[in-house]
């Protein structure tokens, strides 16, 4: 697989949660850096060939996560260790010391979440809400703020209006034809246009909000 050089992500905490957004990043062809300090787990990931790179490490170590190359040419680096609170602390702090761009950390309680938010963590996913793969998706795909599956064919999609369609109609789009997508409606800092009509000239700001098969969404991004 080809891998997109222009971004990089550091994953620290590979189970079930970790190596679903690992997976779902590197299948998209983006370089995926997976740290864990359980041997047997590092070597499940390296067999199943699902992440750019993996290491063992305690991450509580930043000596030894600076050794692995972190620094800042990482764009994204995701701690996914909630359940040890100290450890999920410590590693937040390491990858906004070696200056990772932006640093997210999962969280299990309020309490976490508290702590999380006054040494300067930049987003916090909880596992019961946001899944791996959801939070790869949203990660990887910066103009769909959100993904909502509505049965196991249908997603409803909010997406925030790229430049180079500002000034365009909806019909110059053709998303019916080419994703059998339907608009459902435009939203615009406070206001909704709940039926927009195909000659609706697009805006800056504009938010789409569509309803489209999950089969499409490959195409689509």
């Amino acid at each position: 697989m080809e891998q997109n050089i222009n971004k990089q992500f550091v994953i620290i905490g590979m189970g079930r949660f970790g190596t679903s957004l690992a997976e779902t990043i590197y299948s998209s062809g983006y370089n995926v850096l997976a740290v864990d300090n359980d041997e047997e787990v590092i070597q499940k990931l390296e067999s199943e060939r699902i992440v750019t790179y993996s290491a063992i490490c305690d991450a509580k170590d930043k000596d030894a996560l600076q050794k692995l190359g972190i620094n800042d040419d990482f764009d994204v680096g995701i701690v996914c260790i909630g359940e040890d609170t100290l450890a999920s602390i410590l590693a937040v702090l390491i990858l906004k010391e070696l200056g990772v761009k932006k640093v997210i950390a999962k969280s299990i309680d309020r309490l976490q979440v508290q702590v999380l938010k006054k040494i300067g963590v930049d987003d916090i996913v909880f596992p019961e809400i946001d899944t791996g793969k959801r939070l790869g998706y949203n990660l990887i795909n910066s103009h769909i703020l959100e993904e909502l599956e509505v049965s196991s064919d249908y997603s409803v999609l909010e997406i925030e209006l790229p430049k180079n369609m500002i000034g365009s109609k909806l019909k110059d789009l053709n998303l019916r034809e080419r994703f059998k997508a339907n608009i459902l409606c435009i939203k615009h800092g406070e206001e909704i246009n709940p039926n927009p009509r195909a000659d609706t000239e697009l805006a800056e700001g504009d938010i789409l909000v569509m309803f489209m098969p999950k089969s499409e969404l490959e195409n689509f991004k």
